[in-house]
């Protein structure tokens, strides 16, 4: 069955919110998320192969983050520990331990 235009207008409208600093709501499209997540894999993985970490891959992105965080040395965040993590917080994570190890992000 092929989804008509109305029923991929309504995907693209799916939304996550976060609260951020001084409780003002950041909401990102679902789309952005889905492409934010396919980012943060591959910068995990760019990190995997400049420390040499040969673990097995863990399932989520916060996992194999904190499974980073550990095998650098670095104790990792508690917020890495709870069961739902928003996106944009595990991709901070990610660039607080790219900068700890001197791995320059592309993203600005």
């Amino acid at each position: 069955m092929i989804p008509s235009k109305n029923t991929a207008k309504r995907k693209k409208t799916l939304f996550y919110s976060t609260t951020v600093q001084n409780s003002q709501k950041n909401i990102v499209p679902f789309g952005q998320v889905v492409l934010e997540d396919e980012n943060l894999w591959k910068q995990i993985n760019v990190i995997r192969k400049i420390v040499g970490y040969e673990g097995r891959k863990e399932a989520s992105c916060a996992d194999e983050l904190k499974a980073l965080y550990i095998f650098t040395g670095v104790e990792p965040p508690t917020s890495l520990h709870e069961n739902s993590i928003h996106p944009l917080e595990i991709k901070e994570k990610l660039q607080f331990l790219m900068c700890i190890l001197g791995i320059k992000s592309n993203e600005t």
